[in-house]
């Protein structure tokens, strides 16, 4: 079996691994299609992929390390007089809800405090 990859390559697949190599290939495709999931690389921190993606991710993240990107969430800047209350209120969310998906860490001015898109 011979089947055409994205880019131009090719993947040759002969015998009895045919239908494993189809599922594969069919994997392949979804992964690039909808990407959930992101490998860090080297020198990369939690920081510079939360601001990339604009999502929470671990701060004990490591090269090598595969973490799951939120596409439903937006970063927001908090400013002075902020808090979860306030912020839940203006987008729409629940309190808890937020306190929850950041961490439960403070809110002060110029954090990132993540909300839920379907919401905002």
């Amino acid at each position: 079996m011979i089947a055409r990859l994205k880019g131009g390559r090719y993947f040759v697949c002969v015998g009895k691994k045919r239908r494993q190599a189809a599922y594969h290939i069919a994997m392949y495709e979804l992964k690039l299609s909808k990407p959930r999931l992101y490998r860090v690389k080297a020198g990369q921190t939690a920081r510079m992929i939360s601001e990339a993606f604009g999502c929470p991710v671990p701060d004990d993240v490591r090269a090598g390390d595969v973490v799951t990107v939120r596409r439903d969430l937006f970063a927001y800047r908090a400013r002075v007089g902020d808090t979860y209350a306030s912020i839940a209120e203006k987008f729409g969310a629940g309190e808890e809800e937020l306190r929850s998906m950041n961490g439960g860490a403070p809110v002060y001015p110029t954090c990132t405090v993540y909300v839920p898109r379907s919401r905002a």
